[in-house]
């Protein structure tokens, strides 16, 4: 059976988390035995992990050497990994392969993540009866599960995620062969030359995105979010949809749609945004003659949100991903909302460490793409990117049922004194009645002072209209708004009255 990642992304982690990986200068029984429980327990959603034989250290923190191991033992080790095991409860599968590494050999073995948890091994195989354990993942270390984390697990039991179920209404020829095989020569070596050399089952089953035996072999969910054509066939809202808003009330609405493959909407909405929404400018800096370029969204951070939202969601609701630009924000929201084990007050702070991971075979099938950056740094990076950019934090909401989830981005500063954004290029008046410009007015201003040709600019009109300047009139004379400055004057704005 062919591992489903290449062997320089998994020794140098640069397609996968470093804590899935435990490597071992020779084999050693217990090590690989209490390693190979924790990746079958799998506690943290991540989707197992790999045992590798013949590198002392860890090649991804640089402090590591190339053991190697003898070929003419690799059999011996294998039959002896199988034996090992062969002693935790309920069975656990492995997958074994001799692969080089630098022209070195090494055994690397594939421990899928099961799904009857908890799975228990002998504490220690010194000891003639050795009571049996629960072994689980911290980082990169293997410890016996907490109590806690045991429930966890016997919660966890027989509960396949909806990303890694076969999906009955669909085949196999669903899945696009080409496309499975350009991901394998991105991951791995390119085995599959063309379309003959292997077929579509051959293929599902190295990604580990086909289930079922071979009379009867069924897709699975992620399978066909990332290989067909259309997996709104199969997965109904499976999609990313951009809304701009070009006014004030949220009548006069730009959407995009991205579907497709996962990966390809993730890239493609990336893309959207980055060309349609995000602006650069540069400021001078307080107390200073230097000047720095700042961004009204700093693109790293709505990379890392929406590819947050990709993995997070769940595909059983039928429930879009949003991304909503208004006047100085913008918001990306997904269904449902953040896990019961985060609670209110870590909501709040933006503390979102996932327990559980809800889509963890596309997530592991996007990391391994590098479309997704490794598992939980998905908010650190985000509040990284918008403290450097000068940004205010993100603002993180739910509600009480958690049915929902919504990170808000506002836009820099230094944007909020010029008009709309969203408006560039595309000013198309509407007719209004006097209540409904008097409305429109009250929907501008709540988002702050502007001046009345920049109020007509937000409800799109390209010049100050008569029937509008009588209407801030009215509102002026009934105390309503207020002028900021010597009416009449070059920078005197419009505000609500407080």
């Amino acid at each position: 059976m062919t591992l489903p990642i290449h062997i320089d992304a998994l020794v140098e982690a640069s397609a996968i988390d470093r804590y899935r990986i435990e490597f071992m200068p020779q084999w050693d029984k217990e090590l690989a035995l209490h390693a190979s429980c924790a990746f079958a327990n799998d506690l943290e959603g991540t989707g197992g992990g790999y045992l590798v034989v013949g590198i002392e250290g860890a090649p991804s923190k640089g402090n590591y050497r190339i053991v190697g191991i003898d070929p003419s033992g690799s059999d011996e080790i294998r039959a002896e990994l199988l034996d090992t095991c062969a002693l935790i409860e309920p069975k656990c599968t492995a997958q074994c392969e001799t692969v080089y590494y630098q022209n070195v050999p090494l055994l690397v073995a594939w421990i899928p993540a099961g799904y009857d948890t908890p799975y228990h091994a002998p504490a220690s195989l010194m000891a003639r009866h050795s009571a049996p354990a629960v072994f689980v993942r911290h980082a990169s270390e293997t410890t016996i599960a907490a109590t806690g984390e045991v429930a966890d697990l016997e919660e966890l039991n027989g509960s396949i995620p909806f990303d890694g179920r076969a999906n009955q209404n669909a085949t196999l020829f669903d899945m696009r062969l080409r496309r499975m095989q350009e991901f394998l020569n991105m991951t791995r070596e390119p085995y599959m030359q063309t379309a003959s050399d292997v077929s579509i089952e051959q293929a599902a089953r190295a990604l580990h995105v086909c289930v079922g035996p071979s009379d009867a072999p069924r897709p699975t969910n992620a399978g066909l979010l990332m290989f067909s054509d259309d997996p709104e066939r199969f997965v109904p809202f499976a999609r990313i949809e951009v809304h701009i808003v070009h006014d004030a009330i949220g009548r006069d609405v730009t959407e995009r749609v991205f579907a497709g493959s996962i990966d390809r909407q993730l890239a493609e909405a990336l893309l959207f945004i980055q060309g349609s929404v995000c602006a650069q400018k540069t400021i001078s800096v307080p107390g200073g003659t230097e000047e720095t370029a700042v961004w009204n969204y700093p693109f790293a951070a709505l990379r890392e949100a929406l590819g947050n939202a990709v993995c997070h969601k769940s595909y059983a609701l039928q429930q879009p991903i949003t991304v909503r630009v208004e006047r100085d924000r913008l918001s990306i929201m997904s269904y449902p909302g953040p896990g019961e084990w985060i609670d209110d007050a870590d909501f709040q702070e933006g503390i979102l460490e996932p327990l559980h991971c809800r889509n963890r075979h596309l997530r592991d099938l996007l990391r391994r793409i590098q479309a997704v950056g490794e598992r939980g740094t998905g908010i650190p990076t985000i509040m990284d990117a918008l403290e450097r950019n000068g940004s205010q934090p993100p603002l993180f909401e739910t509600d009480a049922q958690r049915s929902y989830f919504s990170i808000t981005f506002f836009m820099h500063d230094a944007f909020l004194d010029r008009p709309h954004l969203p408006h560039a290029g595309r000013r198309q008046p509407r007719r209004r009645s006097r209540d409904q410009l008097r409305a429109a007015v009250f929907d501008v201003l709540a988002c702050g002072p502007a001046s009345q040709r920049e109020i007509a600019g937000c409800l799109g009109y390209r010049s100050l209209s008569k029937a509008l300047r009588e209407v801030v009139a009215e509102l002026e004379c009934e105390g309503a708004v207020e002028y900021t400055g010597k009416v009449g004057g070059a920078h005197t704005k419009l505000r609500l009255a407080e």
